[in-house]
């Protein structure tokens, strides 16, 4: 049962809807299946302890996997200091000091240069 409302759902149907909404990798999309949820119409996501119970009665680790891969790259894109790297296919992340927007950072994953102020190669 989901602890927002106690309601009971197929767990079929719930694995179909969260792996929908993980593909986006964000959570933000990520709500109580039932309408009438009260947390739900208040724009109040699927708690984390809720995530672990599915995806543990259903042994889908994988899935709750993606959920923690979600909600951290919900973390770090609110941050408005942090930064993807441009460079395609590099995955790494990196803070951009205050007060520093116009200098130059190495990303470190693929080692390239961008600049501070618009994240991109001079």
């Amino acid at each position: 049962a989901m602890s927002c409302c106690n309601g009971e759902f197929c767990g079929g149907c719930l694995f179909e809807l969260i792996d929908a909404v993980l593909k986006e990798k964000s959570t933000k999309n990520l709500q109580c299946p039932n309408q009438a949820c009260p947390k739900r119409n208040n724009g109040k996501k699927i708690k984390r302890t809720d995530m672990r119970d599915i995806c543990n009665a259903q042994n889908r680790k994988d899935l709750y996997n993606a959920y923690l891969d979600a909600a951290t790259n919900d973390l770090l894109n609110a941050e408005t200091n942090v930064k993807q790297c441009l460079t395609p296919g590099c995955e790494f992340r990196f803070t951009i000091a205050q007060g520093n927007p116009n200098g130059e950072i190495t990303c470190g994953g693929c080692g390239k240069k961008y600049c501070t102020g618009c994240l991109h190669q001079h």
